[in-house]
């Protein structure tokens, strides 16, 4: 029976590591192991239920999700257009363009710009109600501003260059170089998050803005370029049908791989069809990370699955405001998961392989417009000069130049 006597005495032990006032008390010291027991249970039970929770949270719990909206936002009244992109995508080229009808050499803005758009700018009837074009900046820490202007959007137009959208994002991305589509991919991911969550938190009934992915620059890119452009209309027609393909075709590829990356794409794959939730670029946490790897070692590891504390596993509390905005991301999404769903069963695809038939065409609703991303080219062309008397290039701009874009917006009013 000597193998019992530890267990038998194991409340003695207790006993002499506790403090004074606790031995005083005349609480028996199993007690106190029992209550430890107790709310160690209980702890470890709301952090796995927690956790089970989050995975199989809804993507966008929206107070009008179940609405359906017929008419664009700013139907029969003056509509608001706001441009976002990265820095050096002809932003302020395109609003001057529209503003001020002509087009000065620009530099990269660090505020934001505001002005009216003439009816005539737009090739459009006086009937048109006012439109108010606002130009955001394109620098990374200036990107909160868009945050702060979406609820008033009607339009959301996402620039992005042509020249660089039609290479394949491995073609450039040496160090120095101009942003890739990767950053533009990231731009409008988050850009989309961002209307998601400030979507899924509007109590109003008023209809989601549409939104355009606009390739500028087009008639920089090589496919508009050679020396039969512009001699024959159906020719030109079908270069831009290409270009405009391949530059889609490339943003979709690369905005999915990033998706995946993160584990938006496997969120409904069930249990086994995902490791876990993955985020890149240190904009979360890293799931099935090496418990022993972590700071604090297996107490650290401890701490933070039970959420005392700290950063780490796929269960741990979130604390902070940042982790507060990260919980968010996970949460809401701009993806319509029906319409995904279908489309990969139609195809006899996994989730895993979700890269290739992702597609802005299945949007949720309540994010944008009817649930898609349209897509258009535009180009301001290559004089810049505030003088208005200055002559016009004579050469046809194959690129269309900014009859898309025009249509596009007196269309917000339709």
């Amino acid at each position: 029976m000597a193998f019992v006597a530890p267990a038998v005495r194991w409340p003695d032990a207790v006993a002499s590591h506790l403090p004074q006032p606790l031995k005083d008390s005349g609480i028996p010291p199993q007690y106190f192991v029992i209550v430890s027991a107790t709310l160690l249970a209980v702890l470890l039970t709301y952090t796995l239920s927690k956790a089970s929770a989050k995975a199989n949270a809804p993507h966008l719990a929206s107070a009008a999700s179940d609405q359906e909206y017929t008419t664009k936002r700013s139907h029969n009244r003056a509509s608001t257009v706001l441009l976002v992109g990265l820095s050096d995508t002809g932003k302020t080229s395109l609003f001057s363009s529209l503003v001020y009808q002509t087009t000065p050499a620009t530099l990269p803005s660090q505020k934001l710009s505001q002005g009216l758009v003439a009816a005539s700018a737009l090739d459009a009837d006086a009937t048109l109600k006012p439109v108010t074009l606002v130009d955001l900046p394109g620098h990374a820490r200036l990107r909160p501003l868009v945050d702060e202007h979406l609820s008033q959007a009607d339009g959301l137009v996402i620039c992005i260059d042509a020249v660089m959208a039609s290479k394949a994002a491995s073609s450039a991305s040496r160090p120095g170089d101009a942003e890739t589509i990767i950053d533009a991919a990231d731009l409008l991911h988050s850009t989309l998050t961002a209307l998601a969550r400030q979507r899924s938190r509007s109590s109003n009934s008023v209809a989601p803005p549409s939104v355009l992915v606009l390739f500028t620059r087009a008639d920089l890119s090589p496919l508009l370029g050679g020396a039969a452009a512009g001699t024959d209309a159906a020719k030109d027609e079908k270069r831009r049908a290409q270009l405009l393909a391949r530059c889609r075709t490339t943003l979709e590829s690369e905005l999915a791989q990033r998706r995946l990356n993160m584990g938006l794409g496997r969120r409904r794959a069930g249990a086994g069809g995902a490791a876990g939730n993955v985020k890149i670029a240190a904009l979360g946490k890293v799931a099935d990370a090496d418990p022993a790897s972590a700071p604090g070692g297996v107490f650290g590891w401890l701490k933070r699955a039970l959420g005392l504390g700290g950063s780490g596993g796929s269960v741990s509390a979130e604390a902070a405001d940042g982790e507060d905005d990260e919980e968010d991301d996970e949460v809401v999404d701009y993806i319509d998961w029906a319409a995904s769903q279908r489309a990969l069963s139609g195809a006899g695809e996994t989730p895993l392989g979700a890269a290739s038939s992702f597609s802005l065409d299945r949007l949720d609703e309540d994010v944008a417009f009817g649930g898609k991303v349209e897509f258009a080219l535009a180009s301001v062309g290559k004089t810049r000069s505030w003088d208005q008397g200055v002559e016009k290039e004579g050469k046809v701009d194959v690129s269309g130049g900014l009859l898309e874009f025009s249509k596009w917006i007196v269309e917000l009013q339709s």
